[in-house]
């Protein structure tokens, strides 16, 4: 989902051009960690924490990249009450 596919870019964004489970920067990338960190993505292993991510901010990624697309944000304004926060409060998160 939009949603799924925005925390998937924050998360990157967040840790240094990083997918979950890869090297840390600045280690090279291998063909054998991109499957490795494929496989436990699909797997539906917890996302290790950004390194530049507060917790709040880090909080959101979770929830947006949750392996069972119910434990995501439902849109932008989720019906239960559950808030997507703003293109804005993200980006004044990171600063």
């Amino acid at each position: 989902s939009d949603i799924y596919a925005l925390g998937i870019l924050l998360y990157k964004l967040l840790n240094n051009n990083r997918l979950p489970f890869l090297p840390s920067y600045p280690a090279p990338i291998s063909l054998s960690d991109r499957e490795q960190s494929f496989a436990r993505c699909m797997r539906g292993e917890k996302f290790p924490t950004p390194v530049n991510a507060d917790f709040k901010l880090a909080t959101i990624i979770s929830k947006a990249t949750a392996y069972r697309a119910d434990e995501r944000y439902n849109s932008p304004t989720a019906p239960n009450g559950t808030r997507l926060p703003s293109a804005s409060k993200i980006y004044a998160l990171t600063l």
